[in-house]
This record gives structure tokens, C-alpha cells and sequence, in this order.
């Protein structure tokens, strides 16, 4: 078979990831689709555990501590907005400052009879001020619409920034574990090529010495021994920089075994479109906010008088239609002066009726609000430009979507190609050191040509290796590309 040959199931995978995209862009914000077409996992259950305990560890991070903590006051807020009873109590205490000749003749007048009935006999210098309302919100309507849908945007655009910083932590987790493997390995095969160069060194000396071998070959031998070791010592420095870069995200975790790795590629709608049409359906809340507030406002109340210092108050208004009720009490300040019975017409209908010292039982109040201002207008049409700016944003996010939807499906086929070939050149160096060995078995070879052939099944080895850890890149960045974090992949 062609390296390059796609096969059906190869074929097969790439149309279900171009359908997946065509429909997922259909959709709408917040919805997001994982079909896949095979498990994912690592191999054995174990292993499957061993990946999720891994990724689990990414959680404690302070960047996704931050996101989920942003997620949780937006989940608040939220809350907060569907509130069906809100509360409120204010109190103020005055102290009236009074000329003290003036309380001085107030005390006199109240201690001295037969003094003039129309002075006051008292003053009253300090009161208490309280106010208690409730306001009902038994639907949200016009404001409390507009602030309820503000804050569930806040929450799903929150949703999205956590998913967002969980998946990239994880797929830099994941592509550290395979660096840092992948290093392990290199300094494995490092050694094993140090200890060839050492046998080909001196097998270089023992061929020197019976006149098999000249100088020029010792150099040589010398000289890759010299390579080698420069090899294992960087191939030790990467090992140890993966192994910082790896503690320094998920802490002492152990890491899990991913020779095994199969990541399938999710489908759903990428994260750049979900957070644009999002963002495009928030702008659409100025426009109609700003239309509201050229409308006229109805309100309506009627106010209880309880007593001559307090009053229940019920009101509603056509912006919100929460209805609430409040009691107010009001002491009266100022000069106390003596009641006075008053006398009734001497007529058998009132004989019995005691008048009131305030007679209105209480009022009924209706009004309209309109405000008027020139810049009302200028207001609007701005809210309106903002959300076909946010349109606009939206589907040119589809537009670059889909470009870079393109550009990753081009990477993976190129390195599932890279890898295709890896693997072919890794099978025929094992071929060409067995074909080696076995000529100079048969005293057909040099020692320093399987000692070749040996080096060059090691670069195979890691080239191989390094093909298998780009195709699992390539795949990371399909995660990322929908937010669709790992750890949900592998429940």
C-alpha cells in the first residue's frame, strides 16, 4: 500500500468531521455536540483511570480555580435577578436645633393655666424615620427582563471562559506527559547509542592495531563517541525541563501510561462561534433598552393612611409591573398644641359621630412619566449599530472558524501521514540492522557499519516516536478548538 494512500476508514473520518463542523455551526450559542465515533482511552480500564486521576489534578490549577470561581458569582448573580421578593429598610433619626428661649416659653406656657389655648403647650425636637418596603417579582418584565437575560449571558460567556482555560490546561498536561515520555525514551536511547559508539571505539582500536582499520577510521570512532555523549547529555536536560514544565501544572501526580492514547476528534460548535453568538445576542439587549426608555411610564398607588405619623403604600409601574408595598412613618416635628374638642351643629343626625382628627382615610395616585431628551434618539441608533457590529463579529467568527477548522484537519492529515511514514522507515531500519548483523555474521560486514545501521534504528525509533506525539498535538488542538475538555471526553 502507498504511504500516502487515504483509506476508506481514514476517508470515513475526515467527512464525519467536516459534517460534524457543517452542523455544528447551526446551532445555537451554548450548545454543544461531542459525537464520537470511538471511545477514548489509554488502553485498560486502569489506565483509563490512571489518564482521569491525571487530568483531575489540572482542576486544582489557579487559572481554572479562577474561571470556575468567576463561573460560580456569574451563577449568582444570576440567582439573584430571579429573586421573587426583594427587601428593603432604611431609618434616620433627626434632631431638630431650637432657639432655647423659644423651648424655654414652650415649658411655661405648658406649665402655667389659663395661659392663651392657641399656644403650643410642647415641642417635639427628635424622631426616628423608618421605612420598610417589599417589592414582588412574580415574572420578569421590561428592566428586570433585560437585567435576568444580562446576567444569563454573563453566565454562559463564564461557562465558556472555564471551559476554555480547563481544556488548554489539560492538553498542555497531556502534550507535557508525552514530552517528558518521549524524552525518557530519548535518554534511554541516548544511552544505548553511547554504549555503541563506546564498542565502536574500541573495536575501532582492536582493527587499528592488526592493520584492519587506519587512523581516519579511529577519528571517527572517537568523534561519535564524543556526538553521542553530547546527545545524552541534552537528551537528559529536555528530560529534566519536561519534568519541571509537567510539576509545575499538575504537581506530583503521577503520570499515567500513554503508549496506548487514542483521542478521538470531538464534533461539536467551536468555542470562538459559541462566545460570538453570544456576545452578538447580549448587544441586542441596548436596542431594546433604549427603546423602553423613550417610552412613557404609568404609575399607580394608593397610599393607607395608618395613623397621622404613618402609611402603607402600595404602588406598580408599567417598566417592571413589580407591584410593592412599603409603611412609612414620619414623626411630626415642631410645636404640640393643645386639642380642642370640636363642636358639633346641634342636629340629631350627628349625635353620635366622633370626628376624626384627620378624616382622609387615605389617597389613590395615577401619573405618567415621559422624558424627553435630544439625545434619546442619537442613544438608540447607537445601541443598534453596537449589536449589527456584534452581528457582523458573529459571522465573520463562522467565517474564521471554519478557516481554522481547515487548517487543523490539514495538520492532522499531515501528520498521520508523517506518522504512516515514521512508522514504515522505523520497520525497514529494523530490517536493514537485521540484514546487517547477519553479514557480519557470516564475515561479510564491518563492525562499524551494523554500529551505522544501529544509530539509525535509534532516530527511527525517536522519529517515530515524535510522529505518534504530533498526531496527539494535532488532535489536542481539536479539544480546544470546540472547549471540550478531556476529562469529559474520557467519562
Amino acid at each position: 500500500m502507498a504511504i500516502g494512500r487515504r483509506t476508506p476508514r481514514y476517508q470515513s473520518w475526515r467527512r464525519s468531521v467536516a459534517t460534524g463542523f457543517a452542523v455544528a455551526v447551526l446551532l445555537l450559542a451554548g450548545v454543544g455536540v461531542l459525537a464520537q465515533e470511538q471511545e477514548a482511552g489509554t488502553g485498560t480500564p486502569q489506565d483509563r483511570d490512571a489518564l482521569h486521576g491525571f487530568l483531575q489534578a489540572v482542576a486544582a490549577h489557579p487559572g481554572v480555580q479562577a474561571a470556575q470561581a468567576a463561573l460560580q458569582a456569574a451563577r449568582h448573580q444570576l440567582d439573584a435577578a430571579f429573586d421573587p421578593i426583594q427587601f428593603d429598610l432604611t431609618g434616620a433619626y433627626t434632631s431638630l436645633d431650637v432657639d432655647s428661649d423659644f423651648l424655654e416659653l414652650i415649658d411655661y406656657v405648658s406649665q402655667s393655666p389659663g395661659v392663651d389655648p392657641t399656644l403650643p403647650t410642647g415641642f417635639v425636637t427628635d424622631g426616628a424615620i423608618i421605612n420598610a418596603s417589599l417589592t414582588f417579582r412574580p415574572f420578569p418584565f421590561g428592566d428586570i427582563a433585560d437585567l435576568a437575560d444580562q446576567r444569563q449571558f454573563a453566565l454562559q460567556l463564564a461557562r465558556l471562559d472555564y471551559l476554555e482555560s480547563l481544556t488548554g490546561l489539560e492538553a498542555q498536561a497531556l502534550s507535557l506527559a508525552l514530552s517528558q515520555a518521549l524524552a525518557a525514551q530519548g535518554v534511554e536511547l541516548a544511552g544505548q547509542a553511547l554504549e555503541l559508539s563506546e564498542e565502536a571505539l574500541e573495536v575501532a582500536y582492536t582493527r587499528f592495531e592488526r592493520g584492519a582499520a587506519t587512523e581516519r577510521d579511529v577519528r571517527e570512532a572517537q568523534a561519535g563517541l564524543i556526538e553521542a555523549q553530547a546527545a545524552l547529555a541534552n537528551a537528559q536536560a529536555n528530560l529534566q525541563l519536561s519534568r519541571s514544565s509537567l510539576h509545575s501544572l499538575v504537581g506530583d501526580t503521577a503520570v499515567p501510561e500513554l503508549d496506548g492514547l487514542a483521542l478521538p476528534v470531538p464534533v461539536g460548535t467551536p468555542l470562538s462561534v459559541q462566545r460570538s453568538r453570544i456576545q452578538a445576542l447580549q448587544a441586542q439587549l441596548g436596542p431594546r433598552g433604549a427603546r423602553r426608555n423613550m417610552q412613557p411610564v404609568v404609575q399607580a398607588g394608593y397610599s393607607l393612611n395608618v395613623s397621622e405619623e404613618a402609611t402603607v403604600d402600595f404602588s406598580i409601574e408599567s417598566r417592571t409591573l413589580q407591584p410593592s408595598v412599603s409603611y412609612n412613618f414620619q414623626p411630626q416635628l415642631g410645636p404640640v398644641y393643645p386639642s380642642q374638642e370640636p363642636q358639633l351643629p346641634d342636629y340629631p343626625r350627628f349625635a353620635d359621630v366622633d370626628i376624626p382628627e384627620n378624616p382622609v382615610q387615605g389617597s389613590f395616585q395615577i401619573g405618567v412619566s415621559v422624558s424627553l431628551s435630544a439625545g434619546a434618539q442619537s442613544e438608540l441608533r447607537a445601541a443598534e449599530l453596537q449589536a449589527q457590529a456584534a452581528q457582523s463579529a458573529y459571522e465573520a467568527a463562522l467565517q474564521g472558524a471554519q478557516l481554522e477548522f481547515d487548517s487543523l484537519v490539514a495538520s492532522l492529515e499531515e501528520s498521520i501521514r508523517a506518522e504512516q511514514v515514521a512508522r514504515v522507515r522505523l520497520h525497514n531500519a529494523t530490517l536493514a540492522l537485521d540484514e546487517a548483523q547477519a553479514q557480519l555474521d557470516a564475515g561479510l560486514g564491518v563492525p562499524l557499519e551494523v554500529q551505522s545501521t544501529a544509530l539509525e534504528l535509534t532516530q527511527a525509533h525517536l522519529n517515530f516516536s515524535q510522529a505518534r506525539q504530533q498526531v496527539v498535538q494535532n488532535t489536542l488542538a481539536f479539544y480546544e478548538f470546540y472547549g471540550i475538555p478531556l476529562s469529559e471526553a474520557l467519562r
